[in-house]
């Protein structure tokens, strides 16, 4: 054989070794990832693999969230919810953890409720992480996935818990490329920390620049409050006011001209050992402009669990939409905590839902959200409440004994 040969051989081989140990590594993590990946201190995350987009995370037009408990009490159980989403993907991962904020240290127990879809591993250093199983890859999925467990915090007060997460958004082509990752973490106050609870915003308000908001809460343990404003997610947030006495719980806020899907409010609670933070979101938008009408439904409209709504609207040929969006109201159009088509191309005009089997409301309305190319938010709502009526869960309620 001769020298050109066996270099091409040794290529071939080489080749062959690679695409190996691509495929072997898309199998290993398909079942989970290693643990150690959670972008906790000490940690790295899933980039170290997944690095088509780059070795930084949150690079998407996606996001990962973490629902955890704003503050435990000693061995209390909690649930927590981890969802990453990124609209084109099919295929997720996550794996979590929870540390002490001090000292770095596992902090509580993870009980998985779904064996099916969620397992408990340990890393070498001690560290619990709870992530996806093959299943609970949801592969074929698009758009996001959602997993749930519960957490068991710590018997004794210590201090800050913090959970760490990494998620994995792929596109289930079998390899590590094309996957896009995000972070995130939340902190979890302890008892000796003071509380604060939000009323409101209560969370999906749609609001328009220059309205009047008044922003309302509750406390405990708290001797005084700083309000923020974030107008994006992930965003650094911006003083509202600062130093509130801790007697006071509203404040009267005139929104910003600041158009924006994901904007926040956040009101921090102070004593001599820690804080406490609430935070609910909102969306600031156009809601005065004659530039898009909600079509249907827009009248006393009954439809039932389990049947197709055609959703249209209208957006006027002189504006150049970039991205849409359609929510949905339990509450006669208050708020619109309901995503139901988070990114819809430009020219879409009609949508088709299929209501769930486990909805029933008098007050359900549609918000029709148009991002234009030029930074506007536009937004019209149904003008009439529609009525989502499901005969299952109407005989069930009949059914039901009295107190």
């Amino acid at each position: 054989m001769s020298r050109h040969e066996k270099r091409q051989r040794l290529t071939k081989l080489i080749t062959i070794f690679i695409a190996l140990s691509a495929a072997s590594l898309a199998v290993a993590f398909s079942t989970g990832p290693l643990p150690g990946f959670t972008n906790a201190p000490g940690e790295s995350n899933c980039t170290e693999c997944h690095d088509s987009f780059g070795e930084t995370p949150n690079q998407g037009i996606g996001f990962m969230t973490i629902q955890a408990p704003s503050r435990y009490e000693p061995g209390q159980r909690y649930p927590i919810t981890i969802q990453v989403t990124h609209p084109g993907q099919r295929r997720w991962g996550f794996e979590v953890t929870a540390l002490t904020a001090d000292t770095d240290q596992p902090a509580g127990q993870f009980v998985i409720t779904d064996p099916l879809h969620t397992q408990l591993i340990e890393g070498a250093d001690g560290r619990l992480y709870v992530e996806h199983t093959e299943a609970g890859t949801f592969a074929g999925r698009p758009s996001g996935a959602r997993w749930t467990f519960d957490w068991i915090a710590p018997e004794t007060d210590r201090g800050p818990v913090a959970f760490y997460a990494a998620g994995n958004a792929s596109n289930n082509d079998g390899t590590r490329l094309g996957d896009w990752i995000y972070t995130t973490t939340v902190s979890v106050s302890p008892p000796s920390f003071p509380a604060v609870t939000l009323v409101s915003p209560q969370g999906g308000e749609v609001v328009s620049p220059g309205e009047s908001l008044i922003i309302q809460w509750e406390a405990v343990n708290a001797t005084s409050f700083d309000i923020l404003f974030f107008p994006r997610s992930g965003a650094l947030p911006q003083s509202i006011v600062s130093g509130l006495p801790s007697d006071r719980r509203s404040y009267e806020w005139t929104v910003p001209d600041a158009l924006t899907d994901s904007a926040s409010i956040g009101v921090l609670a102070f004593n001599d050992v820690g804080f406490g933070l609430d935070e609910k979101s909102f969306m600031i938008v156009d809601k005065a402009s004659s530039l898009i009408d909600v079509i249907n439904p827009n009248d006393r409209y009954v439809v039932k669990g389990g049947a197709q709504l055609t959703i249209t609207w209208r957006v006027d040929d002189r504006v150049d939409v970039r991205q849409q969006q359609i929510r949905l109201s339990f509450d006669g159009g208050v708020t619109f905590p309901s995503v139901l088509a988070p990114s819809l191309p430009a020219r879409a005009r009609q949508f088709e839902w299929v209501v769930p089997t486990t909805l029933r409301t008098d007050s359900a309305r549609i918000l029709v959200v148009a991002r234009l190319n030029d930074g506007r938010l536009i937004a019209d709502a149904g003008d009439q409440d529609f009525i989502i009526f499901n005969p299952i869960m109407e005989t069930e309620r009949v059914r039901r004994p009295g107190p």
